[in-house]
């Protein structure tokens, strides 16, 4: 996940102030869902039929969902998941406003580490908005601003059997990735080394996508849709 490429121009200002500003991280390790909401669209069986003193050949387009349920699914079968898919989940983690993973959680069970399997990837090329508001009293001055970095974007679902050598799966889509951030700067206006910095990521998505299926290295159906978190939750 890239790392910050904004930094408030209040930080700047209190660094070359007080010759190298130490900032005390109260950043929390947060959890966010992820829904998937993906189509499948492939091809049905040929059908052929006598007409008179003819035939007529169709083929239809079928499509089926792909959301968390159907991943899960597919991670049970390869044996990741070990016991019923019922209860877990799947989050991303994010910590000082970067990603650190995807997991499956589940109560009374250990997470599982599936960032070998699940992923998002953002272009080097991006857009960015933000906000930024400064206020202060006779003792502090905070600073509150959010960011949104948009830019050309992955998601995909990858699994490659290496007992066997074989790719098995091959699940991504091409996007519009979004990464948002909101933190916060508060400084004591009498002792610049007091001064805390939080950022918290409030929502990852890839929107307006479209990609494919590859089975064993061959093409098997095309993909639309999107993946999204949002505000995530603190956790231990």
């Amino acid at each position: 996940m890239r790392p910050i490429n904004y930094l408030p121009v209040a930080i700047a200002a209190l660094a070359i102030n007080s010759g190298g500003l130490a900032f005390a991280e109260f950043s929390e390790t947060l959890e966010h869902k992820l829904t998937i909401a993906l189509t499948e669209s492939y091809e049905d069986d040929n059908v052929s039929k006598e007409t008179g003193n003819g035939y007529t050949d169709s083929q239809k387009i079928v499509k089926e969902k792909i959301s968390n349920k159907e991943v899960l699914d597919f991670l049970e079968e390869q044996n990741v998941i070990t016991d019923e898919i019922k209860g877990w989940s799947i989050v991303v983690r994010t910590y000082e406003g970067e990603e650190q993973g995807f997991y499956l959680v589940k109560k009374g069970k250990d997470d599982i580490n599936v960032s070998e399997y699940l992923y998002f990837n953002d272009g080097s090329d991006e857009v960015e908005s933000y906000t930024e508001t400064y206020a202060e009293n006779d003792t502090t001055g905070t600073t509150k601003g959010k960011y949104a970095l948009s830019s050309w974007g992955e998601f995909g679902l990858y699994y490659y059997d290496y007992e066997e050598s074989q790719e098995i799966l091959d699940l991504y889509v091409d996007g519009t990735y979004t990464f948002a951030v909101e933190y916060r700067i508060i400084s004591n206006i009498d002792d610049d080394e007091n001064t805390t910095y939080v950022e918290n990521v409030t929502s990852i998505s890839i929107v307006d996508t479209v990609g494919e299926i590859q089975n064993s290295g061959e093409f098997s159906s095309l993909i639309s849709g999107s993946a999204k978190v949002g505000s995530g939750k603190a956790i231990d």
